[in-house]
């Protein structure tokens, strides 16, 4: 950093009586918070630092400009705040010369001032709760930028971030929700000690399916068939279905679609085939939805079909017969189902069971 090496001969001039400085250096970008784009005025990096850590900056003085600094001192703590090129940096009490980043400035405060830095914890608040989406995790209360609080770490959320906030009374954390139903979070201090304990409830992912015939809602179980669910979400993300048919109806046992389109032409999955998972206490009852595969247990990719009986003779039996994946389940439209299910057939390409008259895929996205 270029200005660095001219700042501590800029505030020595400032700051005589005292020795063993300590600066910080505040990068501009690092500032930058969901609010704030990009901060570029040194009176907005100042308003910024004297927010987030008031303890250090406390009862300003009116700003000055020497050279290429601006500059603003806090008679209250001896400390200065400079900013120039872009960057901003503090100087304060001496603590043996140390040079500070972002991520220490608040360790630093409590260091100067314990008995002005402890968090006191009002609320957790989500906003995004949805599976396989991100959610945003915001504390509130007084002191809650101290460094040290974190969120425990839970196998239904990752790719845990740190949110920075311009506001020392909300700290947020955000991570990729990869389950459903209670999530539990907890709120800990530096030492592990638990702060606040919170559990917000993921709904089950939800997919609306558009056909000729009419609508459908799925409702997937992540937490029963957490494959299944992210592989068929995969492929609805993906925009694979819109086009393709129920291209086997077989009345009192299944509809099928996911893997033709139009003249039974078929379309190569996108995506490679998953692991089975049969054995999840999901059962093949009556407007299931449960993934559609080859011999090999292993092969299912994009088809999947729905149930029309309770088909006992699919569901997971042991070794002897490993059965078929049910992940979700019709929660709306079973009316639809049934319509496919009522389409005559005939056999087509040397393929039986085919419909006559085409069911064809309009739309599938999640809904929830």
């Amino acid at each position: 950093m270029k200005t660095f090496a001219m700042l501590p001969k800029l505030f020595k001039t400032l700051w005589r009586p005292v020795s063993g400085l300590v600066f910080a250096a505040l990068s501009a970008c690092a500032l930058c918070t969901p609010v704030h784009a990009q901060i570029l005025e040194p009176k907005d990096l100042f308003n910024w630092a004297e927010a987030a850590f008031p303890t250090l900056f406390p009862g300003k003085q009116a700003d000055q400009v020497l050279g290429p600094y601006v500059l603003r001192y806090y008679p209250d703590t001896q400390t200065y705040l400079g900013v120039t090129d872009g960057e901003v940096y503090a100087l304060g009490p001496p603590t043996g010369g140390q040079l500070l980043r972002l991520n220490t400035l608040a360790a630093f405060q409590c260091t100067v001032f314990p008995e002005r830095c402890t968090a006191q914890v009002a609320d957790m608040a989500s906003t995004g709760l949805s599976y396989g989406k991100s959610v945003t995790i915001t504390i509130t209360g007084s002191g809650v930028s101290v460094a040290g609080l974190r969120i425990a770490r839970t196998s239904w959320c990752t790719d845990y971030k740190n949110i920075l906030m311009d506001d020392p009374r909300l700290i947020s954390f955000s991570c990729t929700i990869n389950g459903s139903g209670p999530l539990a979070v907890q709120l800990q201090d530096a030492n592990g000690g638990v702060l606040l304990s919170k559990t917000f409830t993921v709904p089950h992912p939800q997919v609306k399916l558009q056909t000729t015939l009419g609508d459908m809602v799925f409702e997937l179980y992540p937490a029963s068939a957490p494959v299944s669910v992210r592989n068929y979400l995969q492929y609805v993300d993906g925009g694979f279905y819109p086009g393709t048919l129920f291209h086997r109806v077989i009345p009192n046992f299944v509809v099928q679609a996911g893997g033709y389109t139009t003249g039974l032409a078929f379309k190569p999955p996108t995506f490679a085939s998953i692991a089975l998972e049969s054995n999840n206490g999901l059962k093949n009852s009556r407007g299931t939805l449960a993934m559609a595969r080859a011999a090999d247990p292993n092969s299912a990719t994009s088809q999947f079909y729905l149930n029309l009986v309770n088909n006992t003779g699919l569901d997971y039996a042991g070794s002897g017969f490993v059965g078929y994946a049910v992940f979700g389940a019709v929660v709306s439209g079973l009316p639809v189902m049934d319509a496919i299910a009522a389409v005559p057939t005939s056999t087509q390409q040397g393929a039986p069971d085919v419909p006559v008259s085409e069911v064809v895929i309009l739309g599938a996205q999640r809904v929830r």
